[in-house]
């Protein structure tokens, strides 16, 4: 006579169950984290502790919810245990996901958080009980209760194992045509060889627990099909396409970059050698104007080819249209993969400069959002869950190198965006020279109020500034220089199409304001603009007026990509990068859409500027030839006559191309709470 198996103790079985729970929805608050803040997961050490975190503590507040309440209601309620413990557990999960997914968070508690919580936890509870009286049910039904109890054991495995994926195919497997492409689809055969073998293998483990392991283990191999898949397909796309004549594309711009501060533009106080090497490999313009003095009108443009006029995105809050076709629309049309690794508030997706890009990699400041696990672990190891960290160049370059690297054999378009040097100017110590006066340190963040001067330095403070500015740059050109030289490690340097060139510049002081996005004088609309052709073809430097906006056109013509000329603002320069500077006539050039103080319009036609305010319709006159810092104020009325008729030619060809392009009207963003503090410490908005 056989004795039956000793019954484990009951906090055994409690346990068991906590645990499952608990590691499901510590899985599940990381995948959700990932999902929604994927650049602060990148470092893979921060995510099981965070996992765990959130675990151990949904396991503590089941023990206490089974112990102090669930277990004592249910004895008096004559309530089975062991399925009362599988209600609880799914009523603490349904409550924990509705919670994450709606975004909810300790830091919240408001009436309407508080009671959309209790909402929540009210379902949580009639699912427990829904779930409680199947499991009754169930209890005779032999193999099929076998079955869903190993299947409610294995999901902490399956979200596991998803949660891994998740984090290796946004930040390793970054191309299906790559070495960990090709691991990927040997872990997917593996798996699914497995989850085969489960099953048919005769006398291994009872046939229900195999089936469900099988099916189990083969459904945790389904994302890696999908990526091997995506494998094979670019293999064969990669066989069948016809070569590109410039198989890498790659354009960088830097923020708040204005020319004259560059050594290749003729200061000797910062030596830029990384931009001095690509000028002597390429077209230096000298007399680039953005078409606006902020980021994201100036960037609509710069990826478009359309004009502030055309696009519409003037404001803070305005997205770009969908029907505005970009650079990587256009270059993925034409077989080439695109990518974006970008850094500034204004580029979050929600902007939608993202549209056309394979892979667009916004460098956020990490912010873990509303998971649960990184929240408890800033307390625990503060060091290693920095909030509100800001994301460094030095790291955006580390990404890019990643990205060229596995994209090495693939004919693409990048586009990088640095942030730096905009405010605030917090350079490293080995770009910066001298000590901080009195009253300013290492750092320096400008308050809105120096825009319009409203707050005063002293000389030497205002030195000190620019310094540390200055500074900023020379680490631009050595993340520059980082990438160049990647590319030439890589082999990819000479072939290559690579542009150099910024949104717009900044003020310090030259008409009695510091920034940018208040004015349109040249200090914050003359930005670099250095082209390096395929074979590094060295040009003389063009002195010709231009806009930024026929910067897209340029690149696309150069690429030998096809395109109808009148889809953009402006025609392409190749004709000026070929050394025939006159076929191409000189074409006013038109700037706009300033943010702070007041809305304005410029325009500069031979050489003779226009600037118009929209509000108090107050108009400047300069001779850049004989003012180019443009201080002294003209007053010919016959040159304003003229000014005004071209921008409102302007403004008529505006509204063609918009009509053209289908925009109806501007688009707006809502941008999220973080978004719109970063903005609002950038002095952009109020």
């Amino acid at each position: 006579m056989t004795s039956s198996p000793t019954p484990r103790p009951e906090a055994s079985r409690v346990f068991q169950v906590a645990a499952l729970v608990a590691l499901f929805c510590g899985a599940l608050d990381i995948a959700l984290a990932i999902l929604n803040r994927a650049q602060s997961f990148e470092n893979p050490t921060l995510i099981f502790p965070a996992m765990f975190a959130t675990a151990a503590l949904i396991a503590l507040l089941f023990a206490a919810s089974w112990w102090l309440v669930v277990r004592p209601l249910g004895r008096r309620l004559g309530a089975e245990d062991r399925a009362l413990k599988h209600a609880l557990a799914v009523a603490l999960a349904a409550t924990f996901i509705c919670a994450r997914i709606a975004q909810l968070s300790a830091h919240d508690l408001t009436p309407g958080a508080i009671f959309t919580f209790a909402l929540f936890a009210v379902l949580g509870v009639a699912l427990g009980a829904a779930i409680y009286f199947a499991s009754q049910a169930l209890q005779g039904a032999g193999k099929l209760g076998a079955q869903a109890g190993a299947t409610i054991i294995l999901l902490p495995a399956l979200l596991t194992v998803m949660l891994v994926f998740l984090w290796t195919q946004l930040f390793w497997i970054e191309s299906a045509k790559s070495s960990a492409g090709i691991v990927s689809c040997l872990v997917f055969a593996l798996l699914l060889a497995a989850g085969v073998w489960f099953v048919v293998r005769p006398g291994l483990i009872k046939r229900a627990s195999r089936i469900t392991w099988g099916t189990a283990l083969a459904a945790l191999a389904l994302p890696w099909l999908f990526d091997g898949i995506a494998y094979f397909s670019h293999w064969l796309q990669a066989g069948n396409g016809a070569p590109h004549a410039v198989r890498q594309i790659v354009l960088i711009s830097a923020d708040t970059l204005r020319a004259d501060v560059l050594s290749v533009y003729g200061n000797p106080r910062v030596q830029t050698p990384a931009l001095e090497q690509l000028a002597r490999d390429g077209v230096v313009f000298e007399n680039d104007d953005s078409v606006a003095p902020w980021t994201l009108p100036s960037l609509s443009t710069l990826i478009s080819g359309v004009s502030p006029a055309v696009h519409l995105v003037r404001h803070e809050e305005d997205r770009l249209p969908d029907s505005v076709t970009t650079l990587a629309e256009r270059f993925a049309a034409a077989g080439y993969h695109t990518a974006a690794i970008v850094d500034n508030a204004y580029l979050r997706p929600k902007a939608n400069l993202a549209q056309g890009f394979d892979d667009y990699i916004f460098m956020e400041i990490p912010d873990y959002g509303r998971a649960l696990g990184p929240q408890i672990m800033k307390h625990v190891l503060p060091a290693l869950y920095r909030p509100e960290r800001p994301v460094t160049i030095e790291e955006q370059t580390a990404r890019v190198q990643r990205w060229l690297a596995h994209h090495a054999d693939r004919d693409f378009f990048l586009w990088v965006h640095y942030f730096d040097p905009h405010a605030p100017y917090e350079p490293r110590r080995e770009y910066l020279e001298g000590e901080p006066p009195a009253g300013l340190g290492y750092r320096f963040e400008p308050p809105p109020q120096m825009m319009g001067g409203l707050v005063q330095r002293s000389a030497a403070q205002r030195e000190w500034i620019r310094s540390l500015y200055e500074a900023e740059v020379r680490g631009v050109d050595h993340n520059v220089g980082q990438v160049l030289e990647q590319l030439r490690e890589l082999g990819m340097y000479d072939g290559a199409l690579v542009a150099f060139t910024s949104d717009h510049g900044e003020e310090f002081w030259e008409h009695d304001g510091q920034g940018h996005g208040h004015t349109l004088h040249t200090e914050v609309l003359r930005v670099p603009l250095i082209i390096k052709l395929p074979d590094n073809r060295p040009v003389t430097r063009v002195a010709q007026r231009i806009s930024s906006e026929r910067v897209a056109a340029t690149l696309l013509e150069a690429a030998d990509v096809p395109f109808d000329n009148g889809d953009f603002s402006g025609p392409s320069l190749l004709p000026l990068l070929r050394d025939e500077a006159g076929s191409v006539a000189a074409l006013p050039v038109v700037s706009e859409s300033a943010i702070i103080v007041d809305d304005q319009q410029s325009v500069v036609s031979d050489e003779q500027k226009f600037i118009r305010s929209l509000v108090t319709g107050r108009e400047l006159q300069f001779d850049l030839r004989l003012d180019p810092g443009e201080h002294q104020l003209l007053g010919e009325e016959t040159r304003a006559v003229t000014a005004r008729k071209l921008l409102d030619e302007h403004a008529t060809g505006a509204s063609a191309l918009r009509e053209r392009t289908g925009i109806v009207r501007g688009e707006s963003a809502d941008f999220d709470s973080s978004t719109l503090h970063r903005l609002r410490g950038l002095g952009y908005i109020k």
